[in-house]
This record gives C-alpha cells, sequence and structure tokens, in this order.
C-alpha cells in the first residue's frame, strides 16, 4: 500500500507508520498550516520540528484506524529518528521516499482525474 512503512527499532518494537489524506491533515494541525504550505514546511526555518510532526501524525494513524487511544509524544519520535541513524541516515531517506511517494501518487491521480475531467466536457 502507498504511503505505508513499518519502522524497526534496535529494540524490536515495530512503529507502522502511514503517510495519507488523514496523516497530513493531522501534520498540518500540528504545524498550524493550510496544504498549500506542507512542501515549503518541510524545507523551512522548522524543518526539525515538521519532521518529528509528520512523523508523528504518521504513527498516530494506526491508532486512530483502530479507534485506540495513543500516547506518542514528540519526544518519543525523536528517541524513533536517533534509534534508525538520525536525519542523514539511509532509513531517513527511505521513509521521505515512501512519503513523496505518496504525495506525488496522489498529485498524479488528481492530474488524472483533470484530464478526464476535460475530456468529458469535450
Amino acid at each position: 500500500m502507498r504511503g505505508q512503512y513499518q519502522l524497526i527499532l534496535s529494540d524490536g518494537k515495530e512503529v507502522p507508520m502511514r503517510f495519507c489524506t488523514w496523516s497530513l491533515k493531522r501534520f498540518c494541525q500540528l504545524q498550524g498550516i493550510g496544504p498549500a504550505e506542507i512542501e515549503e514546511t518541510l524545507s523551512g526555518k522548522q524543518t526539525l520540528d515538521a519532521i518529528v510532526n509528520l512523523f508523528k501524525a504518521a504513527a498516530e494513524y494506526h491508532y486512530i484506524a483502530q479507534g485506540q487511544s495513543h500516547n506518542i509524544t514528540e519526544f518519543m519520535v525523536c528517541e524513533w529518528i536517533d534509534d534508525f541513524g538520525g536525519l542523514s541516515s539511509p532509513k531517513f531517506t527511505e521513509i521521505m521516499n515512501v512519503l513523496a511517494e505518496s504525495l506525488n501518487s496522489g498529485v498524479e491521480r488528481q492530474n488524472n482525474s483533470n484530464d478526464s475531467d476535460e475530456v468529458k466536457k469535450n
């Protein structure tokens, strides 16, 4: 499934993450931004806060989808990032690629549906 990532920590704990509409909505809430500001937020001055909130939102998805409560904190997310080698690690790049693929697939679907709409209008 696109946007799905299973983070496995050094102690064997598994953290399911999902980058989807809900997790991006939650990310926007945590950051206090709108959807149009996502790209800028992930590359601007507050990048580290944004990354932590993005991972937090992606990890919260699993619990929300199951109707379960959670206690995921920013501290926990930072510990996960440190555990897998930090922001310059191959694991971080892997996770961000899953996010990018998820975002790009949404754009492709939107573009394809817009193209279909245009064909229907002709």
